[in-house]
């Protein structure tokens, strides 16, 4: 479970209104968003150059905070971009 003020290296899965939705990648699995165990949300509110970043770009995020859904595999977070 991710921490509050961990950085977490991840791919950009796509970029809309609410912001950038990326996930993690583990070894010896494809790079798909659906094999993530986490999601990873970036606010527009935290990112100053959203035209600068396109889908599949490595970027580094700070968790500001994370949660698990009852039932759900899949840890969801909020973070920044660490530059």
């Amino acid at each position: 479970n991710p921490s509050v003020g961990d950085n977490i290296e991840c791919y950009i899965n796509d970029i809309n209104k609410m912001g950038i939705i990326a996930y993690i990648t583990i070894k010896n699995t494809d790079k798909l968003f659906q094999n993530s165990p986490l999601i990873i949300v970036v606010p527009l509110e935290h990112i100053k150059n959203v035209e600068s970043y396109s889908k599949d770009d490595k970027i580094n995020v700070n968790v500001l905070a994370s949660r698990i859904k009852f039932n759900s595999n899949k840890i969801q977070i909020i973070g920044k971009i660490n530059i």
